[in-house]
């Protein structure tokens, strides 16, 4: 048998093994959770639940100046999926004098470390809602647009889904930011394959300008290059809207017309990612002009449409702040005023609050 001091050696040997052994353990456990830390936020973002299958979400602009709540909607017409606009670059200035800062911001303004409107995401995912957010829009740069390294990007993207823990994000690319960022477009789709990677179960889609001839060549150059370098789009959300004197006065009413640009876009799209599903997002009220108006007789045809084609898996308007019947800021500018001209004109008053909401709200799936 062992003396007393060879077997107090033997057991410090055995009690220096187990504690390097349980360090190694600790430490690759840590990593792991590190990993999957992503993962997790996107999973199980504030314990909301998954998306429907069909949802509609609607847009709510944060830089309205509105002070909108959305437990105030919800609590006024039974509302919780919404669409938060827009995360864009931060801009300093306006104008010829605009600088665009490398940052993710809320309208160019807040930036994202700000947790602005933190306390009404939350409240709506207790009440069993979500949120999508949106990139981009009409105004000043999305990301993509702004930051040329493809790693700095993809820490952008990561930094607002970390810092809310969204799991769905959309990217609304019109005007310049479609027409002449071809390059940044694929750069966005290299970075969003890769937070698809990194983050399983993200969605993303893209909302993208249509009319009756369809997408543009531009729009149809993202989903093909997104196709190619593994980014699964979750769906195409058509602006079906401002459509303009080509279309408008030809016998066919705004929801008429907004039905004929889905067909189409469909039809382009299934030849790009059959696996990609619409989305419809007309533009409440006055188009740019008071002959061009989408009034509640055209939701209920677009709805009508939505309700009876299994690939349109969404529906969404410009938006829920205009509809609360607050006065409206933003893309047209004014009112929707309403031209007895016009073949969509509504007797009712269009500033009655959540018509649209009522006409769309039961679009929404059970999981």
């Amino acid at each position: 048998m062992p003396n007393n001091e060879v077997l107090h050696d033997r057991i410090s040997q055995y009690n220096n093994t187990m504690r390097t052994i349980t360090e190694i353990l600790v430490k690759a456990l840590l990593a792991a959770a590190l990993l999957l830390l992503p993962a997790l936020n996107c999973a199980h973002a504030a314990g909301a639940p998954a998306w429907p299958d069909r949802v509609f979400a609607p847009y709510m602009y944060l830089g309205s100046g509105d002070n909108f709540k959305l437990t105030d909607c919800d609590d006024a017409c039974g509302l919780k999926h919404y669409t938060l606009a827009f995360i864009i670059a931060r801009q300093e200035g306006r104008g010829k004098d605009a600088k665009y800062l490398k940052e993710p911001s809320w309208y160019g303004r807040i930036p994202v470390e700000e947790n602005f409107y933190h306390d009404q995401i939350d409240a709506i995912r207790k009440r069993g809602g979500d949120v999508i957010v949106s990139f981009g829009g009409e105004g000043g740069k999305e990301l993509a647009n702004a930051i040329d390294d493809p790693i700095q990007l993809e820490a952008a993207y990561q930094k607002v889904m970390d810092q809310y823990g969204f799991t769905w994000l959309d990217f609304d690319i019109e005007g310049r930011n479609l027409d002449e960022g071809g390059q940044d477009s694929e750069r966005r789709n290299t970075v969003l394959a890769s937070l698809q990677k990194k983050n399983p179960g993200l969605i993303i889609s893209y909302t993208l300008p249509v009319d009756p001839d369809g997408i543009s060549k531009a729009s149809q150059a993202i989903l093909v290059d997104a196709k190619a370098k593994g980014v699964k789009v979750h769906s195409a959300n058509l602006m079906v809207m401002f459509f303009g004197k080509k279309f408008i006065n030809k016998g066919k009413s705004e929801g008429e017309l907004g039905i004929d640009s889905a067909n189409k876009a469909y039809e382009q799209i299934q030849k790009i990612d059959p696996m990609i599903r619409i989305g419809l997002c007309p533009c409440l009220g006055r188009n740019g002009s008071t002959n061009e108006i989408f009034g509640p007789n055209d939701a209920n045809t677009l709805r009508a449409f939505a309700d009876k084609t299994p690939w349109v898996c969404s529906l969404h308007f410009w938006s829920i702040n205009y509809d609360s019947a607050r006065p409206r800021r933003g893309r047209n500018g004014g009112d929707a005023a309403v031209s007895t001209n016009s073949p969509t004109a509504v007797p009712e008053d269009p500033r009655k609050p959540w018509v649209f909401a009522d006409i769309f709200k039961s679009f929404t799936s059970t999981r």
